[in-house]
């Protein structure tokens, strides 16, 4: 079992909203040998990869963090407008 761990350190008021909006996609696996679990700690959200192979935790991982990507662009675009 192969097993990674991604730590995002984030400013408190957005901390909960980038849980919500990620969490469901752990409950899905788009393949039986991967598993994403979320971890809520203080200012840090952490995503821990657990994976068969390595090739099934790379593409487990890069698909979240385009995930984590598109959620913070959205932070971005709308502290531009506040």
């Amino acid at each position: 079992m192969h097993v990674a761990t991604i730590s995002f350190h984030l400013n408190p008021k957005y901390k909960e909203a980038f849980y919500s909006a990620l969490h469901p996609e752990t409950h899905f696996s788009p393949t039986p040998q991967t598993q994403v679990q979320m971890k809520l700690e203080d200012k840090i959200v952490k995503l821990i990869f657990k994976a068969d192979n390595v090739t099934s935790l790379r593409g487990e991982i890069n698909s979240y963090l385009k995930c984590c990507s598109l959620i913070m662009n959205i932070f971005e675009t709308v502290n531009q407008f506040k």
